[in-house]
């Protein structure tokens, strides 16, 4: 009995993983640098998590990172999304930033055009319109563990509060993860990212309402 649970855990984590965001152009393993796609409206699902977190790069710039997790609608899957400030007395500007684990997810890497739409949960956390930081190209690791966006030389300026960047992935967990900004020097900051579940766990979950969440993403996969 217990060899069945564990079996069907992995044959339903393993469709997890092959499922794809909802409306998305896959940005694969090895892509890029790309450009990326841009947002029209911001994901209007729960926010399940959310994170501020200053930062001190060791060249000496500073700033903020904010960072949410969202639960995409109608199928489940969940947007990660980070938004950067630079502080003013900066000495140089931002030049790249990268997000961390994707692993074997599909992902969707982009940005919330500046007259994208934000839900009232967004806004109550802090995100806000950009006034800088509109990245032109992204990549994907060949590992596809990291995805990276990447800031022309003075798209990033001191004081500047950057795009809102997105991620929309196949996951339906996460965990604490990490994401990087760089000035020539390289920050680490707390972020989060997809995780996959012990099967058992993943069996609970199903049980509970996944194989809805599953079923329409499938769905929406297949239009």
């Amino acid at each position: 009995m217990n060899r069945m649970l564990a079996l069907l855990g992995v044959a339903a984590i393993v469709a997890l993983c092959g499922l794809s965001p909802a409306g998305a152009a896959v940005l694969a393993p090895g892509t890029g640098p790309v450009a990326p796609d841009v947002f029209g409206t911001g994901p209007t699902g729960d926010v399940l998590a959310v994170s501020g977190t200053p930062f001190a790069t060791p060249g000496g710039d500073t700033g903020t990172l904010l960072t949410a997790v969202v639960r995409d609608t109608p199928n489940g899957t969940l947007d990660f999304l980070y938004q950067w400030t630079a502080a003013a007395g900066n000495q140089d500007n931002f030049i790249a930033t990268s997000a961390i684990s994707f692993d074997s997810f599909d992902t969707d890497v982009g940005y919330l055009s500046a007259g994208a739409s934000l839900s009232a949960a967004l806004v109550s956390a802090g995100f806000t319109t950009p006034n800088g930081g509109i990245p032109t190209d992204v990549q994907r690791s060949l590992s596809g563990n990291t995805v990276d966006w990447f800031f022309p030389g003075t798209a990033f300026l001191p004081g500047a509060t950057g795009a809102i960047l997105m991620v929309k992935t196949s996951a339906f967990f996460f965990e604490a993860g990490v994401a990087g900004i760089q000035d020539g020097t390289t920050a680490n900051v707390p972020a989060f990212s997809p995780a996959v579940p012990e099967p058992i766990s993943l069996l609970v979950w199903l049980g509970i309402g996944g194989v809805g969440l599953v079923a329409r993403s499938w769905a929406g996969r297949k239009r």
